[in-house]
């Protein structure tokens, strides 16, 4: 299962499972069904160019549920603004 997929989950789970709220922030090359599922939600969703940091400082100055890059970074609300994504376990960038 790749990174996009793997966010697309996390942001259900958090949405319907935890009843989470925010916007979310992917890269330009992330996957559009975040966007989809934002619509479905009402949250607001903002594009970044490619690369981790446009999306910490985006953590890090708006209320961001989930931020997602192509290769698997996922960054998550009251976590640390950072791609090392504890949900991939092993990142798709070191296979």
């Amino acid at each position: 299962m790749d990174g996009n997929r793997i966010a697309t989950i996390l942001l259900r789970h958090l949405v319907e499972g935890r009843g989470w709220r925010g916007g979310v922030a992917r890269s330009v090359a992330a996957t559009r069904a975040l966007d989809k599922l934002c619509a479905r939600y009402g949250l607001p969703v903002s594009e970044t160019p490619v690369g981790f940091r446009f999306l910490g400082a985006r953590m890090l100055s708006e209320d961001i549920l989930l931020a997602a890059e192509e290769s698997g970074g996922i960054g998550v609300k009251n976590h640390l603004p950072s791609g090392c994504s504890p949900w991939l376990g092993v990142s798709e960038r070191w296979r």
